[in-house]
């Protein structure tokens, strides 16, 4: 399987992958084994290498398609490290690392115009129970992030929308800077052909509630909203102590659910761990038609932790200055968008609906000097490959009515210049 490909369709065909990675990971395809050579024990990487790609968001050293000889071609800028690489990998040990460059120019509007420099970086180490003897169809899965740069909210979070308008800019949390955290530790572990249970703090931003079309901030969209609905970040912090069940009744569709602490973040363990949840279930329905792939979901979240009370003023304009209000402050989204694989280049544009109890408290604390409208926006970017390793992706957004902005300043629109460049190493 060609690892770009399977990047390109981690979000759009997830329920096939999951339905693929819980059958293939399954004890009961150890006895099928190709050859001596192969793990005794069932393995994720060798049965449905994809997964991995979808644990780590991003192409990991060690499956089939990766390219391992001269600097041009390598599908790692690091390469095979002498052959060590490629033994570590076979043994069941994958280590990726990726970072990703943003310079932003946030050329009118918003809250304030101006430059700013981002640069996160990503480690994740995976280890297949299967490939390293242990036991069969298990993945232990630890990532480390890192954001630096001119990181301060008040220096990049400037554009004043409902989300941020790069999404690198909520990992591993939008107030978690200059620091290396560990965003991921979970163990994944297949119980039967159809069933399997994932353990531990995952990245809500990467695995659960993701668009259709974006599920990479590093190769795709940069805003938000394409990488997840917006009210995501007002139930879940980015990084979350889960534990989620995962079924698969047909390769056709996946149904999910689990219990979210929503107090834990990458720079904590376990503070007040659920002594609030989040209790959180999707299907995902994938389907085809002619030659045309096609996915429908629907999603549904109860929590109990506390909500901003829109009657106390400075619990209601301390949200809405941090561009992260609470429920309500979206009242419906919608997004589309379309990607080219092999241009890599891709179109998108988003509504988000803003609630009418937020619109009148607003309204009603400032009398009526700040008016909130639906919030509307649009993203066009083109990736272009420089090596496979290495990314260039230049894009422009335009958001109509950013909801802080227009609180802080009346400001009714934002231009948004910026250019990534991202690395696997």
């Amino acid at each position: 399987m060609d690892t770009d490909s399977a990047l390109a369709g981690t979000s759009a065909l997830a329920a096939l992958f999951l339905a693929s990675m819980l059958v293939a990971a399954s004890p009961t395809y150890a006895q099928n084994a190709p050859s001596s050579d192969a793990p005794k024990k069932a393995s994720v990487a060798d049965e449905a290498p994809a997964v991995l790609v979808f644990f780590n968001n991003g192409p990991p050293f060690g499956l089939p398609g990766i390219e391992v000889g001269d600097v041009r071609p390598r599908t790692q800028l690091s390469g095979d490290w002498s052959g060590c690489r490629t033994e570590l990998a076979r043994r069941g040990l994958f280590f990726d690392l990726y970072s990703t460059s943003a310079y932003q120019n946030v050329a009118s509007g918003g809250l304030e115009t101006g430059n700013a420099f981002v640069q996160n970086t990503q480690l994740s180490i995976n280890v297949d129970t299967g490939r390293a003897g242990l036991w069969s169809g298990g993945v232990v899965h630890v990532t480390l992030e890192s954001r630096y740069g001119s990181c301060s909210p008040q220096n990049t979070f400037t554009v004043g929308a409902t989300v941020p308008q790069y999404t690198g800019l909520a990992i591993p949390g939008p107030f978690l800077v200059h620091d290396v955290l560990p965003t991921e530790y979970f163990l994944f572990q297949s119980l039967t052909p159809t069933f399997a249970v994932v353990l531990g703090k995952t990245n809500a931003l990467q695995h659960a509630d993701q668009t259709l079309f974006g599920n990479s901030y590093k190769y795709y969209f940069a805003n938000l909203n394409f990488n997840k609905i917006p009210m995501a970040l007002n139930f879940f912090n980015t990084t979350s102590l889960a534990v989620v069940g995962l079924w698969t009744p047909s390769q056709r569709l996946t149904v999910a659910g689990g219990v979210f602490d929503p107090n834990s973040e990458a720079d904590n363990l376990a503070t007040k761990a659920f002594d609030r949840v989040n209790v959180y279930g999707i299907t995902i329905f994938s389907y085809t038609i002619g030659n045309l792939v096609g996915q429908s979901s629907a999603q549904a979240n109860w929590t109990n932790k506390p909500k901003i009370d829109l009657t106390s003023p400075l619990r209601a304009v301390v949200a809405v200055g941090r561009s992260a209000s609470g429920r309500g402050a979206v009242g419906d989204s919608f997004s589309s968008g379309v990607a080219r694989q092999l241009q890599r280049c891709g179109l998108g544009i988003y509504h988000n609906g803003i609630s009418q109890p937020l619109k009148a408290a607003i309204a009603g604390l400032t009398d009526a000097a700040a008016t909130l409208k639906n919030e509307q926006g649009l993203e066009v970017f083109y990736d272009v490959a420089i090596t496979p390793a290495i990314r260039l992706i230049p894009s422009y957004q335009h958001i109509w009515n950013p909801t802080t902005a227009m609180v802080a300043k009346s400001e009714r629109g934002a231009d948004v210049l910026l250019l990534r460049s991202s690395v696997a190493r």
